[in-house]
């Protein structure tokens, strides 16, 4: 894997998540008192941001385990917006595009529009009256393509060859070398 590829896996996951749970406990001192809906909506960012974190904390200590690297990118890509369902979720850069009615119920036709963010956000709302629109965070796509992809080559060969001596002689007297002479009289006891 490029080392690059690496360190922007866990820039984005390590430095994203953990900036978004900053974010989600920032953000819940101000409506602790709210009602059990919104507590369960921080408890649900709180665990994806911590997730995402965690994913990239395990990627950094073994680059090989890359299964919940997936999941944590995987789960920033969609953005759903309906009266049914609101969801979107972001740690570290993203890049929305769009289709759909910006910003009102009430527009007259759906469009094309992109957002770009750097920090995280992230929306969960369900049976609200939401815009109808469709998105994708190209940046986790485009990290996840990355990764999928650097799994697929061959990895590098790290054993080293011996060393062969280079000298004809020297290496045939290293092939054959014969056991030290033994001395004719060796263990004979004889008087003199």
């Amino acid at each position: 894997m490029n080392a690059w590829l690496r360190l922007t896996l866990i820039l984005v996951t390590v430095g994203g998540g953990f900036y978004g749970m900053v974010a989600v406990f920032q953000a819940f001192e101000g409506y602790y008192d709210a009602g059990g809906t919104n507590l369960l909506f921080w408890i649900c960012m709180l665990g994806a941001y911590s997730f995402i974190t965690a994913a990239g904390l395990i990627f950094a200590h073994e680059p090989q385990s890359v299964p919940l690297l997936r999941a944590a990118l995987a789960m920033q890509i969609p953005w759903v917006s309906s009266s049914l369902v609101f969801y979107h979720l972001s740690a570290g850069f993203s890049f929305f595009l769009y289709f759909g009615h910006p910003g009102d119920t009430e527009g007259s036709g759906a469009t094309f529009w992109y957002q770009a963010n750097l920090g995280a956000r992230c929306s969960l709302a369900v049976f609200q009256q939401h815009p109808w629109t469709v998105g994708v965070n190209v940046v986790p796509v485009v990290l996840l393509i990355l990764l999928i992809r650097s799994g697929r080559t061959r990895p590098r060969m790290t054993e080293v060859a011996p060393q062969v001596p280079s000298d004809p002689i020297r290496r045939r007297s290293e092939e054959t070398v014969p056991p030290p002479p033994q001395p004719r009289d060796a263990g004979k006891v004889g008087v003199l």
